[in-house]
Parts: C-alpha cells; structure tokens; sequence
C-alpha cells in the first residue's frame, strides 16, 4: 500500500501495551483500582487485550453515516459522588468540555498535561512526554492544543479511560487526524463482526476495540479504554462490552459540549452516500490519494458494488480559477477526455509502492471531482466506461440547478 495512512505503533498505555494508534500517544498514568490516588502502577494486559488492540483496520467517517451509525452504548451504573476519587480539571480551557464525573467514571482532573497555547507546556514538549510517533503529523495538520488525562472508574472495579483532546486551527485539521486514526487499512475490513463500527456522536465518530475517535469542527477527540478487572479480562465479549459502556456515553457527551459545526466538510458533502464503505472516507489537506502532492485538500470516499470496488475524489476550492489550477495539477501528463464537464482527463497514477492506478478526473465550476482504482482491489477495478459514467453523474449531481423561468432581472 501506499504510505499515505502509517499505522504507527505506540508506547505502551498504563494497560494497553500493544495498542496500534496513528497518533502514537504514551500514557502518563497506569489503571489500577479506583482509589483517592491519582495514578497507579503500569500493569501489562492479558493476552486478549493484547490480541484485541494490536492490529485493528480503521476507517474514516462523514457526518452524513450518523444517520446509520449505532447509538451509543448505556452507561454503566453511574457513580453519584466521586468523594476523594480524582479531581475537578485543571484546565480553563478545556474544563468546560470535561466534567468531573462521567456516568460511573471520575476525571483525575488534577493530572491532565496540556500543550500548547496558553498551556502548562508548549507544543514541543508534545513529542517528547506523550507521543513516541506521529507528533509532525499533528503540527503539520495545525494542532494549537492538546490535553490528557484519565477518568477512573468510581465503584473500584479497576477500570479506566484515557481521553487525549486536540484543538486544531482549522475544523480541516482536524478532520483529516481524525480520518488517519480511524483509516490504516482497507475499510472493507471494516464489515466484519469485529470491526469498528461508526456511531452518532459529533460531526463523526468511531468504536472499536476499546476505542472511540470523535471529530467536530476543529476538535478531536481519542478515548482508551482499559481494565485491570478480572471480570473484563476474562473474555473479548466482556471486554467489548464494558469498553463500549464506558467510552460511548462519555464520549458523546463531551462532543455536545463542543462548540462548532458537526456538519461534514463541502469535499465530504459532495461524497455519494450510496454503495460507500461504513467509515470510508478519507480526508487530506494537501496530498490526496498520496500521490497528488500540492493538489490542495480533497476528501477520498471508498465504493463498492457486486465484485467491483472504486474511490471518489472531490475537491472544492473557493473559485473557479483556483478550480482550474487544481485540475491542471491532476490531470499533469494525462490524456484529454471529452464530453465530461467543463474539462476532463484519464490519467495514471503510481502508489508509493509502484502500483499502477488509473484515474479520471473532471472540473465543473469550482470542484474537481475524480474517480480512481481502489488500490486495496485493482483486481475488482470499473472498466474505463463504468468510470465515465460515474463521473458524468458527479458532475451532474453537483451542477447548479437552473434559474426558474422568468428570474431573471429585467
């Protein structure tokens, strides 16, 4: 594959040794039972655990799949008073979106890192005391703060959930982390019993294997669970089931506590629903398919029908002009096609490990739509007549409709 998704494996959580995360974030507080302490010691996890997070796939959501997602999973017994377990969170900033107590899980609140602006430690030391890989990625993609702290469960059962919380600069930023962490792989993998699933929580949201991502507007947020409770080491079910209580709840509260837009992004807006993988949209900011650098920002959906499988590309800039630059940076040494929007062409792409991709991009107005080989399956590939149709259909589904007869000024 190409390398435009790398699955970067991460320091060791308090409990999670093994788990495979884009952002590769370290723990800084272990699991432990629920006690008036603020940390405990690093406990490694059973083998299920370990089986369960270390080769997850992960795929990207819009916030058109909420309509379809799964609802959240009922919060376990809540918890009335954290008494002397944790702490109120000692952020202004981002206390308001973290509350101390969260069903049956209290914050350690007094624990919380944060980096950035107006934080207790600045963005460089980031890469050094919570992240083992991935740290250029989020200032590449425009992170201005990022926190994390862990909630501990408050009836002594061991249990715990690390929430790691980034603010980006742009709600773009923001979006194309959160589709890198939850795409490393093929998101037809994402179909099967045990993959992660989307669910309705924020603009988009993800869960899986102990794990949910959450975006809205320029937020991101990751939450870990884990678990020194024989009961839910004793089986992936047990497992799953308490992960999946305690993150799902928690996690769609804090997202209706965001501030921002949870609507999808034009690119992604413009992404048919129809025949699209579950979690299968992938975001970039300037390098689409990973093999379009300098194009600009672009939003990649995955398709599939009967035994053929494909992607679309769409890319919306701010004017017509800014279109045509884009599309005269695709369609570089392709082969002019006609009858397809204001200007097409075929063009051949390679992936960073030499495989050979056919593409067919098209302009009309300000959007430059595309529609390109899957390279998880170039075997199941549209022929070249099933891609033109496709894309005169993009093109016309995106074209402004007419004025009704007689608006026009007199």
């Amino acid at each position: 594959m190409n390398a435009r998704n790398p699955v970067l494996s991460l320091a060791p959580l308090a409990a999670l040794s093994v788990l495979v995360l884009a952002s590769g974030c370290k723990s800084e507080s272990g699991g432990g039972g629920a006690t008036g302490s603020t940390s405990a010691p690093s406990k490694e996890p059973s083998a299920h655990v370990r089986k369960e997070h270390s080769a997850r796939p992960r795929a990207s959501d819009s916030a058109a799949a909420a309509s379809s997602s799964e609802a959240a999973a009922p919060a376990a017994a809540p918890v009335k008073d954290c008494g002397s377990l944790g702490a109120e969170v000692d952020d202004k900033v981002f206390a308001p979106f973290l509350p101390r107590l969260a069903g049956s899980y209290c914050a350690d609140g007094a624990a919380i890192k944060t980096y950035g602006d107006g934080a207790k430690l600045d963005m460089d030391k980031l890469c050094t005391t919570a992240m083992d890989g991935g740290c250029v990625e989020y200032k590449d993609l425009g992170i201005k703060r990022f926190a994390q702290l862990q909630y501990k469960e408050g009836h002594g059962k061991g249990s715990w959930v690390e929430v790691r919380f980034s603010h980006f600069a742009t709600p773009q930023g923001a979006y194309a982390l959160f589709t890198k962490h939850v795409l490393a792989g093929d998101p037809a993998e994402l179909t099967k019993p045990e993959g992660t699933k989307p669910f309705a929580a924020g603009g988009a949201a993800s869960s899986g294997g102990g794990m949910v991502n959450v975006w809205k507007g320029e937020y991101v947020v990751e939450l870990v669970f884990g678990s020194d409770d024989p009961s839910v080491q004793s089986s992936k079910v047990a497992f799953k089931k308490a992960a999946r209580e305690a993150t799902e709840p928690m996690a769609h509260d804090i997202a209706a506590k965001l501030p921002g837009s949870s609507d999808p992004l034009p690119d992604v807006k413009l992404l048919p629903e129809a025949d699209r993988y579950p979690l299968g949209v992938e975001y970039a900011v300037n390098d689409p398919l990973g093999m379009l650098k300098g194009a600009g920002a672009a939003a990649t959906g995955f398709y599939h029908s009967g035994d053929k499988r494909w992607r679309v590309v769409a890319m919306v800039r701010a004017d017509s002009e800014k279109a045509r630059s884009t599309m005269g940076l695709v369609k570089k040494g392709g082969q002019a096609v006609t009858g397809i929007g204001e200007e097409a062409a075929d063009v051949e792409l390679t992936t960073n490990d030499k495989k050979k991709v056919d593409a067919l991009f098209a302009r009309s107005g300000t959007t430059v739509f595309g529609v390109v080989d899957d390279e998880y399956a170039l075997d199941k590939k549209l022929s070249e007549d099933e891609k033109k149709e496709k894309l005169k259909a993009l093109v016309s589904a995106a074209a402004p409709a007419p004025a009704p007869s007689g608006s026009a000024k007199k």
